[in-house]
């Protein structure tokens, strides 16, 4: 049970307080790459607490349980799940049942968005092969004949690229290839699917500070990824340029548009910000994070595991 209430307060933690530290990374100049891994880390810590602390607490004596009870076995022998008194079972019961309830629920709601896009991406392209023009390249990109400057892509199979001819009235050559990388960079990076994960989290966890604060998040670092991507092909001030130029052009729900989120944070950070960083430093910068996210969550889990061994557990066996 001691392992088990550590790793659901880890996971509490990161659900009532994880939304400060996103914040913190949105509001400063946080690599985007460094934040999404960080974000990754972090949901994947909370997820996979919860279900080890459900396993531990429906088969105390078994599989991984078993082994991790002889780790702390000096506080397993005073507190045995056939000896606890019922207002510590009770409550694990019950907890247990809330933390299954949740977990379904958000298993629900990211199947139901994985349904629904595939449903969007099929009508998108039953309707562009017949509407628009195709132009080959390392996802396609379908031309639209429209005035207005418009951009988003489409994450599946196949994925694609979509573009008004807009684009060629209003903005530069280098610009408008700006745009192409930008939307093209989305699908490389699977940003629909973090997206997608995000909003889900929300919808099906809305009393969650970490989960309601999760899609606007991810979302503004999805768009400053992209748009550092464009940056290093084609420059700063031509991916500035379009994003001044499409700023407020409405674009259909649920894709990723050239200009539809955190538009002012954006223009700041193509400004101010160095988008020539290599690879290898991205990378690694990424990797850290993630480490230093896992650290921190097992520390907080160590921590409450520490303080029931030595507090807890000797309360219980008197």
């Amino acid at each position: 049970m001691t392992p088990a209430v550590a790793l659901l307060a880890g996971a509490i933690v990161i659900t009532l307080w994880g939304h400060r530290v996103l914040a913190r990374m949105l509001n400063s100049r946080v690599e985007p790459q460094v934040a999404l891994v960080s974000w990754l880390v972090l949901v994947g810590c909370c997820l996979l607490s919860i279900g080890i602390a459900v396993g531990l607490v429906l088969l105390p004596g078994h599989g991984p349980a078993h082994g991790i009870m002889q780790v702390i076995h000096h506080c397993w022998s005073h507190v045995r799940p056939d000896a606890m008194p019922w207002y510590v079972t009770v409550p694990g019961v019950l907890v247990s049942v809330v933390v299954v309830l949740a977990g379904a629920r958000v298993a629900v709601a990211i199947i139901g968005h994985l349904r629904a896009g595939r449903a969007l991406h099929r009508r998108h392209v039953e309707t562009l092969r017949i509407v628009a023009r195709s132009e080959p390249g390392e996802y396609p990109t379908m031309w639209l004949d429209h005035d207005e400057p418009l951009a988003y892509s489409v994450s599946g199979r196949p994925s694609m690229v979509v573009a008004t001819s807009g684009l060629h009235d209003r903005l530069s050559r280098s610009s408008v290839a700006a745009v192409i990388a930008h939307e093209r960079a989305h699908i490389r990076g699977n940003h629909h699917l973090l997206v997608g994960i995000a909003e889900a989290l929300a919808k099906s966890l809305p009393m969650l500070p970490f989960a309601r604060n999760s899609p606007k998040f991810v979302r503004a670092m999805v768009e400053l990824s992209a748009d550092r991507s464009a940056a290093r092909r084609h420059g700063a001030p031509s991916v500035r340029a379009a994003l001044l130029a499409m700023a407020g052009v409405s674009t259909p729900p649920h894709v990723l548009g050239m200009a539809q989120d955190s538009v002012t944070m954006r223009l700041d950070r193509l400004e101010n910000s160095d988008v020539r960083k290599s690879a290898g430093r991205r990378r690694l910068g990424a990797s850290l994070a993630g480490v230093a996210v896992v650290a921190a969550s097992l520390t907080i889990s160590s921590s409450v595991l520490a303080a029931a061994t030595t507090v807890v557990c000797p309360l219980l066996s008197h």
